[in-house]
């Protein structure tokens, strides 16, 4: 049933008997020019709930809502309940966001570690003559754990706050939502629409990360500085990103290969396609299309797998292993991946969680780039904005 919007003001009926309802009402659904008036009309133009006598003398024309219908609350209370959900849901994207961006500093960690360990070998194999020379060469590497510390820190701090002042709107609209308030309902409904907008808009990114590692140089006294070697920061050795493709099981009805939509991934376009094998059974693979590169990556390994996710119970999505591949290969062929992850009967059964109630089924991709090379002349290197 619509919402009466605009509809004639004679189809708006005054409830003679103000006390003919028993249940209480809450003090802020009385009409603010008429304190012993129930509110009836939400004039949307002006934005405010108002008594039957006051919208006729002052809001006649309007469009509005009739606070009398069931429907009309029970529509204005869904929207924000369902508002609320969204915000929640998107809260626990940034928390899971903010793990991410943990377990990247922790690696950074390990590598600064790591290379500071292998600071401290070289240096006892060539002399103590050499020593200070590499104490300087650990405080560079610790220079880039320090600065990659304080970027990630800001940027789980800057998360934190955002997480903390999306769960006092949600604490507030439960609030109102738990009240019988339909006026207070419709006072926080813009201000929590203009949260879900941010929130849809909002993209979380894991910033471009460095590496710091040793890289070391052969012993020779005669020109220690040089042999010492020098500290060798890989810029955003790793890559990640994951993405899912939806299929529906009637695209199998014209076509043995179905391809997902294209996912680009800094500059190159991928995208998962399934095909139908005569057996009965479906093989899962990812692909790159060239045509629509526009990355300056020359070369790099891709590390991928893919995941059928099962809507029922995560612990039975099928997930293929884990695949090294070169960009090379992935130019010279139209997909790789695994030729049969899945039986056709048991996709299309619906006992089975891998199809929702519309016969979707969804692929996860986890892809990592990794060694990459660019373009030096198409490249241009930067710190990326992050921004919420």
């Amino acid at each position: 049933r619509k919402l009466p919007l605009g509809k004639p003001i004679t189809n708006v009926k005054e409830d003679i008997s103000e006390n003919s309802r028993v249940a209480s009402v809450h003090p802020a659904d009385f009409c603010p020019n008429h304190p012993s008036k129930k509110t009836k009309i939400y004039c949307k133009d002006c934005l405010v709930a108002v008594c039957f006598k006051c919208f006729v003398n002052d809001h006649n024309g309007h469009t509005y809502l009739d606070l009398q219908e069931d429907d009309v609350r029970e529509q204005i209370r869904d929207e924000l309940n369902k508002l609320k959900v969204e915000i929640e849901e998107h809260i626990n994207k940034l928390q899971n966001h903010s793990t991410s961006l943990q377990s990247k500093l922790s690696e950074v960690e390990e590598a600064a570690k790591s290379a500071c360990e292998n600071v401290d070998t070289h240096v006892r194999n060539i002399c103590d003559k050499v020593h200070e020379m590499g104490e300087n060469v650990k405080e560079e590497i610790k220079k880039t754990y320090s600065d990659e510390n304080e970027k990630f820190t800001k940027l789980m701090t800057d998360i934190k706050g955002l997480t903390e002042d999306l769960q006092s709107g949600v604490k507030l609209s439960t609030s109102i939502l738990e009240d019988n308030s339909i006026v207070q309902v419709l006072e926080r409904l813009p201000n929590v629409r203009q949260e879900a907008d941010e929130c849809r808009s909002r993209k979380l990114n894991i910033p471009d990360v460095l590496y710091p590692s040793f890289k070391e140089a052969e012993i020779n006294e005669t020109v220690l500085r040089e042999q010492l070697g020098e500290v060798h920061v890989d810029t955003c050795i790793q890559h990640e990103t994951r993405f899912i493709n939806t299929f529906n099981i009637n695209q199998f009805k014209s076509a043995k290969n179905v391809y997902g939509s294209v996912t680009t991934f800094h500059g190159l376009p991928w995208c998962v396609y399934i095909k139908k094998q005569p057996s009965g059974v479906l093989g899962f693979f990812l692909s790159l299309n060239e045509t629509g590169r526009r990355s300056d990556i020359l070369s790099c390994q891709v590390d991928y797998s893919l995941k059928l996710i099962n809507h029922t119970d995560e612990n039975k999505s099928s997930m293929t292993k884990q695949f090294t591949r070169s960009l090379k290969e992935f130019q010279d062929k139209p997909g790789m991946g695994v030729v049969n992850l899945i039986k056709w009967d048991i996709l299309t059964n619906q006992d089975s969680g891998f199809l929702d109630s519309s016969n979707n089924f969804n692929i996860q991709v986890i892809l990592k780039l990794m060694h990459v090379k660019r373009d030096k002349q198409c490249h241009t290197k930067k710190q990326t904005l992050y921004a919420l």
